[in-house]
C-alpha cells in the first residue's frame, strides 16, 4: 500500500475517534429527546446525530484541551508567568517606596503588559504602552476639568467623548491595538478612580513599570538570539536524521512500517521550518534591539547565512522518501541499488553532528559556507542533493 495512503488513512482515523467523542456524547442525550418527541421525529434525530460533522475549530479545541496539551502550554508559559509577577511586584515597590505612590496599580500592570509580550516584542509594547498611557491620561484629565467645571456629572455623554478623543489622538503617533488599548482604557480609568496628588502620577507610573519591564526584557534576561535559531534548526535535523535512518531500514529490511516512520519524520521537519522561519525573523530582532543581541549579531550572521540549507535539506529528504511509496521495489529509492543504504546512515550521522554542534555553540564554523554548487535536479539525484546540502551546512 502506497505511503501516502496509510498516512491518509492514520489522519482520517485521529478525525474519526474526535468525531466519536462528540457523537457519542449526543447519542447519550437522545433518550431524553425521546420521551417528549413523537417517534418518526426520534428517527429524524438519531440520522442527523449519526450525519453531522463536528466543526473543525470544535474538533481542534477538544484536541487542545488533552491533559498533555494543557501541561506542554503551562510549561512553555512557566518563564513568561514568574517575569510578569516578579516585574508587577517590583514595580509597585519602586513606585510605592521611591516616588510615594499609594496603590501604584499603573506601575505593576505596565509592567506586566511589557513582559507578557513575547520575546522579540517586548521593547514595542512598552512603546505602545507608553504612548497610550500618556495620551489616555491627558485626555482623561481633561475631560474630568471639563466636567467638574460645569458641574456636570460623570455620565456616558463623558466616558464617550474621553475614549472617543483618546484613542483617536492616539493613532497620530501609534495604530497598533495595545495603545489604542491603553489610551482608552487610561482616560475611562482618570474619570472613575480617586484622584490622585499629582495629576501625571499614573504616567509615572507607567513609566516606571515600562522602565522595569525593558529593563528585565532588554539588558538582564534578554535571550541569545543565536540560541533561538539553533534550538530550532536542531529539532529540523534530529527530525532528518531520524526519517534518513527509519529509510534506509525501510529498504534493507523491506520495513514497510519503518518507511511509515521515515515519511512522518520527513513531513515533521518539513513542518518545522515554519518555525525555524519565525525564530530567524525574532531572532533578528532582538539582535537589533538589545545588547547582548548586539553582542552576538555576528554569529548570527554566520548562522543565517547556512539556514536555506536546512531548506534544502529537508525538501531533498521529503522527496527521497516519498520515493519509498513503491517498495518493495527497491530501485525506487535513489542510491539503494547502487551504493546500498550506507550512505544514508553516513549523512544521518553527519547530520547528528551538526546537531550537536548546534547544542554545544559550535556551529557554524568562522568564515562563509563554500559556494558549491548543486548537482541539475533535473538527473533526480536526490542522494547527491542531500550529500551536498549537509556539507555546505556543516563548512
Amino acid at each position: 500500500m502506497a505511503l501516502t495512503d496509510r498516512s491518509e488513512r492514520i489522519e482520517s482515523g485521529r478525525e474519526d475517534r474526535s468525531r466519536r467523542i462528540f457523537t457519542t456524547a449526543a447519542h447519550e442525550a437522545t433518550p431524553r429527546l425521546a420521551g417528549t418527541m413523537p417517534g418518526r421525529e426520534v428517527q429524524h434525530v438519531r440520522q442527523w446525530i449519526r450525519d453531522w460533522q463536528p466543526p473543525p475549530a470544535l474538533l481542534a479545541t477538544a484536541r487542545a484541551g488533552r491533559p498533555q496539551s494543557v501541561a506542554h502550554r503551562v510549561r512553555g508559559s512557566l518563564v513568561t508567568v514568574l517575569l510578569c509577577a516578579v516585574g508587577a511586584g517590583a514595580a509597585w515597590a519602586v513606585a510605592e517606596s521611591l516616588l510615594g505612590h499609594q496603590r501604584p496599580v499603573f506601575a505593576a500592570t505596565a509592567a506586566v503588559v511589557c513582559l507578557a509580550a513575547g520575546i522579540g516584542g517586548r521593547g514595542r509594547q512598552a512603546v505602545d504602552l507608553l504612548a497610550g498611557v500618556f495620551v489616555g491620561v491627558v485626555v482623561g484629565q481633561l475631560v474630568r476639568a471639563v466636567d467638574v467645571g460645569l458641574d456636570l456629572g460623570l455620565g456616558p455623554v463623558q466616558v464617550l467623548l474621553a475614549v472617543l478623543v483618546a484613542v483617536l489622538v492616539v493613532t497620530v503617533v501609534d495604530t497598533r491595538p495595545l495603545a489604542l488599548i491603553q489610551a482608552g482604557s487610561s482616560a475611562l480609568f482618570v474619570l472613575t478612580l480617586p484622584v490622585p496628588e499629582s495629576p501625571f502620577a499614573r504616567v509615572l507610573d507607567a513609566a516606571v513599570g515600562g522602565a522595569l519591564g525593558l529593563l528585565a526584557s532588554q539588558v538582564l534576561l534578554s535571550p541569545d538570539p543565536v540560541r533561538l535559531v539553533t534550538t530550532e534548526a536542531r529539532a529540523v535535523l534530529g527530525d532528518l536524521s531520524h526519517a534518513l535512518r527509519a529509510a534506509a531500514r525501510a529498504v534493507d529490511a523491506d520495513d514497510q512500517d519503518s518507511a511509515t516512520l521515515a515519511l512522518r519524520r520527513a513531513h515533521q521537519a518539513s513542518a518545522r521550518l515554519g518555525e525555524l522561519q519565525a525564530a530567524r525573523s525574532t531572532a533578528g530582532s532582538v539582535a537589533a534591539r538589545t545588547l547582548r543581541g548586539r553582542r552576538r549579531a555576528e554569529h548570527l550572521h554566520r548562522v543565517d547565512e547556512r539556514l536555506d540549507e536546512i531548506a534544502v535539506l529537508a525538501a531533498a529528504v521529503l522527496l527521497l522518501v516519498l520515493r519509498l511509496q513503491a517498495l518493495p521495489a527497491r530501485d525506487a529509492a535513489p542510491g539503494a541499488s547502487t551504493t546500498g543504504t550506507s550512505t544514508w546512515i553516513d549523512t544521518a550521522e553527519q547530520i547528528d553532528a551538526t546537531a550537536d554542534a548546534c547544542t554545544d555553540g559550535t556551529w557554524p564554523p568562522p568564515g562563509h559556507p563554500p559556494e558549491e554548487p548543486y548537482p541539475d535536479l533535473n538527473s533526480r539525484d536526490l542522494l547527491q542533493v542531500i550529500t551536498t546540502a549537509t556539507s555546505r551546512l556543516a563548512r
